[in-house]
């Protein structure tokens, strides 16, 4: 029996690593045809937007001129684009991006490999700094690296359609940031926000080797609510891994309503005070006056978790499941049979019946 248990889960961990290993690849293809890294722009501090930002002299001084050049680039001429964030600091800067904009593959990208020549990106601890709607059921092309993005209610929020399964995005890889004091942690009118870096009904994705520190809102009450990494609503198949995460005060990785097959393995966790590291959720029907989808939620199933670190995480608050086993007729035979989490970290799950924020 423990062999046969043993076996499963192994073959089940390798069908997930190889499904997450061949996701940026797949990105690349859903732009079949299309050079790697065909051209640059190139954002630099004491840039001009008046300036093409097609060599390193002449630079853009905006993110979002950087990307409108790229992407223009991408659309007469099929190339894979890379923006080039030259070193220094950008201040007031967000991007939101349509779906249907990115027709070949896109990468934001620092140019050290020393987190401390980062480029980086102030905010106000109100807006998010880059939004992308993409619903095509399709990859993204779209690549985030060596950067640091610090004062923004959100990061990074990649919204798929929440209602519809079928409405997704997917293959995006943010990959050796910095993400500092995210959360509406200065703030005293806004809304409290729920992510630094939110997924909805985005699947397949790399979070990858990034340091998130100071993930906080403002008030206690209001700092659980906000989650370092927030995966809901359909967001299945993503790869999370070698992350950090030092002081927060919402669950560190949150899943939520149907976020299936997930890897969350070799994060740390440190100084999360009373914070869950990993916590799997759903609105349950007794809280559907609480809930902000018309529909029911489901459990997420099938998630791995492996090899992480919990430095200073109560054992208690370490794997954390939330949620009663009661069936909903909206919910499929799977969303109950099959295991929420299975991996090395199991010995650590703690199961919380009941409705759970």
């Amino acid at each position: 029996m423990f062999l046969t248990t043993a076996v499963a889960q192994i073959a089940h961990l390798q069908r997930a690593r190889r499904r997450i290993t061949a996701a940026p690849l797949a990105a690349a293809l859903a732009f079949a045809g299309v050079p790697v890294n065909a051209g640059t722009i190139y954002l630099a501090p004491a840039g001009k937007d008046s300036s093409d930002g097609l060599k390193a002299a002449k630079p853009v001084a905006t993110l979002d001129r950087a990307v409108a050049l790229a992407l223009a680039q991408s659309a007469r001429t099929g190339e894979a684009m890379t923006v080039q964030v030259a070193r220094g600091s950008y201040r007031g800067q967000t991007l939101v991006l349509d779906g249907k904009q990115l027709v070949a593959p896109l990468t934001i990208t620092g140019t050290s490999a020393d987190t401390a020549q980062y480029p980086s990106f102030f905010g106000d601890s109100r807006a998010t700094w880059l939004r992308v709607n993409a619903k095509a059921g399709r990859a993204t092309g779209l690549t985030i690296s060596r950067l640091r993005i610090a004062r923004y209610a959100t990061a990074i929020s990649l919204n798929g359609d929440r209602n519809s399964p079928d409405t997704f995005n997917s293959g995006t890889v943010i990959r050796n940031n910095v993400f500092n004091k995210i959360g509406s942690i200065t703030q005293t009118t806004d809304s409290p926000s729920t992510a630094a870096i939110r997924l909805v009904n985005s699947r397949d994705n790399i979070i990858a080797q990034n340091y998130f520190h100071t993930t906080r809102n403002r008030t206690a009450q209001d700092c659980s609510l906000l989650h370092p990494i927030y995966v809901a609503h359909y967001s299945s198949g993503n790869h999370i891994t070698g992350n950090t995460f030092q002081d927060f005060c919402g669950d560190g990785i949150k899943l939520r309503d149907r976020s299936n097959d997930n890897v969350l393995e070799k994060n740390s966790f440190l100084n999360g005070g009373s914070a869950i590291a990993i916590a799997e959720w759903y609105c349950e029907e007794s809280r559907m006056g609480e809930c902000s989808k018309d529909d029911g939620e489901c459990p997420s199933t099938g998630n791995i978790v492996n090899d992480n670190k919990f430095s200073g995480v109560a054992f208690y608050r370490r794997v954390v499941i939330h949620g009663g086993k009661k069936r909903y007729p909206w919910c499929s035979a799977d969303d109950f049979s099959r295991d929420r989490f299975s991996g090395s970290d199991m010995s650590l799950l703690v199961k919380l019946f009941g409705a759970f924020r």
